[in-house]
């Protein structure tokens, strides 16, 4: 429900409510903590997306991780690399993914092999991320492609397919980027 003009709740619990404005970031409010609107606590959505060689973790490779919020964008040739971005980033981020919690935190975890890190990474994937295409899932009871979605919005939409990238060989890895 919206209290302004400018303020939409998104998500309220009875401990948390979380809301977008218009004029500025992403705020989370925690009721228990005394919070004041004059000291939100700014959350950075960041937007991930992992390209591999196939989809089975046991027979494939990483080939990149590309992360993005805001204007700040950064690629990850490598599984170690990946996930100490992501654990590494403040615990109040938020992951954004289109099938990141039947793959791309699945993937990560099992090609990790320290269990402590496949622990933190269970609970970013639990706690700290959404998954669009699961909650299109879950809303609507369907599935849809990223494509469906993506051929929506301005510009040329995908610039390549999963399958593309599996099948790219290490000198197309900027495409894969790209992509």
């Amino acid at each position: 429900p919206c209290k302004t003009p400018l303020q939409t709740t998104l998500f309220q619990g009875p401990r948390t409510a979380w809301r977008i404005n218009d004029n500025r970031a992403p705020t989370f409010r925690t009721t228990l903590s005394g919070y004041t609107p004059d000291h939100p606590t700014t959350i950075a959505f960041v937007y991930f997306d992992i390209e591999t060689s196939g989809l089975d973790p046991a027979t494939s490779d990483f080939k990149c991780a590309c992360f993005s919020h805001g204007e700040v964008k950064h690629v990850a040739r490598s599984v170690a690399d990946a996930v100490s971005y992501i654990v590494g980033r403040p615990a109040n981020d938020q992951f954004v993914t289109w099938n990141g919690a039947a793959f791309d935190f699945r993937f990560l975890a099992e090609k990790t092999e320290c269990h402590i890190t496949r622990g933190r990474l269970a609970h970013i994937a639990r706690d700290r991320h959404f998954d669009m295409m699961l909650d299109f899932l879950a809303h609507y009871g369907y599935p849809a492609s990223m494509e469906s979605f993506a051929s929506r919005l301005p510009g040329e939409g995908k610039t390549w397919s999963g399958a593309g990238a599996a099948e790219a060989s290490d000198e197309d890895i900027e495409k894969v980027i790209a992509y």
